[in-house]
């Protein structure tokens, strides 16, 4: 498995925000292509980020035995909503973050 950290900042949210991802190895994936591979995406609750489901799950053996690829998103205190602000994590979640990942 491979763990990801990247930090980027969505148009959507217009700020820098820390993303995890983790990879199967390559040889367990090489004859599935691309786009049918399975993804599963985590989100955090209120007080912790992305890197929480690492740290206090067993996701790594998961993800391995089932080749999944895991997307863990930071979104801080959000509630994984639009803001009336101009921050759009719903936004982010649902059009942005898989438009990204392709």
């Amino acid at each position: 498995m491979a763990l990801f950290r990247i930090d980027h900042t969505p148009r959507t949210v217009k700020m820098n925000l820390p993303l995890y991802l983790l990879l199967p190895d390559p040889g367990q994936m090489q004859e599935i292509p691309l786009m049918k591979r399975k993804v599963l995406y985590l989100l955090h609750g209120l007080s912790d980020d992305g890197s929480a489901w690492q740290r206090f799950s067993a996701i790594e053996t998961i993800a391995r035995n089932y080749n999944l690829v895991v997307v863990m998103p930071s979104v801080g205190r959000s509630f994984y909503v639009d803001q009336p602000n101009g921050q759009a994590y719903f936004s982010y979640l649902m059009e942005e973050l898989p438009a990204y990942l392709r």
